[in-house]
């Protein structure tokens, strides 16, 4: 089953930028025969990671293995780049990625202002090698692997729920899920749901501190998922829906969504909308729903700053794309909440997702 989580992550990578919220694994990012069982060891393929020194507190992380300064977002910077990782940011100035030595997976981090780095915790499961999830200080991860649910905290690995088995595949990319693997900013939830669990109960969301189960509810293919201020966790599947400590769950909107995406402040949400001929463009809506924006051909939103987001243009491309009338054309606009100004974003020579080393 491993093997049918990995192609839908690797079909879904693009862009996804990443944070203390947890991205949604897709990978988000958002991946073929599926095996039924896999075990946390496993060949690791070696890390490289280039960055300069930056004092900026105003980055991004792309893709899982691109950092950006993202101080003027129509003319970004590249700070770092990364090849066999995943990067977190973990603070204002430092990043955190996965490497491994000896077998073991390992979290470093990296001072950004100075280049310095040091040993931030191991894990029991290389990220790399499967769907999971982990945070930048290395003391938790959430991982799928033999049929069951992962959760390592507290220096021990816990079982939380088991799944059943799945044989298929996917020929499109709206037909595909991505699976939901975040923590809260803080640390206190987790919400997740394998890309390829159908299940009635497919989500959920579970306090960390106790392992207790908080949610445990159906939402159809698991189309990504992020965690808002507040402990506000947003779900898209079959519809979006949000849950909260307080709260519970209950419906956002009746559309469906792919990849959602939140503005640091949670005033906004993005996401992909695909139209009934497969058709994606983004919208972008207020969380009290007063406003709303749809762009042009595009898809993946992932906010740069309180109110502007990037996402990847897209082109029609008729006999060539198989299964997808469109696919990205390599294009990086910014969208602006406030102005509704859209512009393209210019990178520097050598310095675009997807450019070689």
């Amino acid at each position: 089953m491993t093997d049918m989580r990995i192609l839908v992550l690797v079909v879904l990578l693009g862009l996804t930028a990443c944070g203390s919220a947890g991205a949604s694994a897709t990978r988000s990012s958002p991946s073929a025969s599926a095996s039924n069982a896999t075990t946390p060891s496993g060949a690791s393929p070696t890390t490289a990671i280039n960055c300069s020194t930056t004092t900026s507190g105003a980055l991004t992380v792309l893709a899982r293995n691109l950092v950006y300064d993202v101080s003027d977002p129509v003319h970004p910077r590249l700070v770092c780049r990364g090849s066999n990782t995943q990067i977190q940011l973990a603070g204002r100035t430092s990043i955190a990625y996965v490497t491994a030595k000896n077998g073991k997976a390992l979290v470093m981090r990296r001072e950004l202002a100075t280049g310095a780095e040091t040993l931030a915790g191991n894990l029991p499961f290389d990220p790399r090698n499967g769907f999971a999830t982990w945070t930048p200080d290395g003391l938790l991860e959430a991982y799928a692997a033999d049929q069951n649910i992962h959760l390592w905290s507290g220096g021990a690995d816990h079982v939380l729920y088991s799944i059943p088995p799945f044989f298929g595949g996917f020929e499109s990319r709206w037909s595909s899920p991505r699976g939901i693997a975040a923590f809260s900013p803080n640390g206190t939830y987790l919400a997740f749901a394998d890309p390829v669990d159908t299940s009635s109960q497919n989500l959920r969301i579970f306090s960390i501190g106790d392992r207790r189960q908080l949610l445990a509810v159906g939402i159809g293919w698991a189309l990504g998922g992020r965690w808002l201020p507040g402990d506000r966790f947003v779900s898209a599947g079959n519809s979006v829906m949000q849950w909260s400590p307080s709260g519970g769950a209950h419906s956002l909107r009746s559309d469906r969504w792919f990849d959602p995406a939140g503005s640091a402040d949670g005033n906004w949400l993005a996401a992909t909308v695909v139209s009934s001929t497969s058709v994606p463009h983004v919208l972008v809506v207020t969380f009290d729903g007063t406003k709303s924006f749809s762009t042009q051909l595009g898809s993946s939103p992932s906010f740069v700053s309180a109110t502007i987001f990037w996402y990847a243009e897209e082109k029609a491309c008729g006999s060539t794309c198989a299964a997808d009338p469109t696919l990205p054309d390599g294009v990086v606009r910014a969208f602006d909440v406030l102005s509704g100004k859209d512009a393209a974003v210019q990178f520097a020579a050598g310095e675009q997702p997807g450019a070689s080393t």
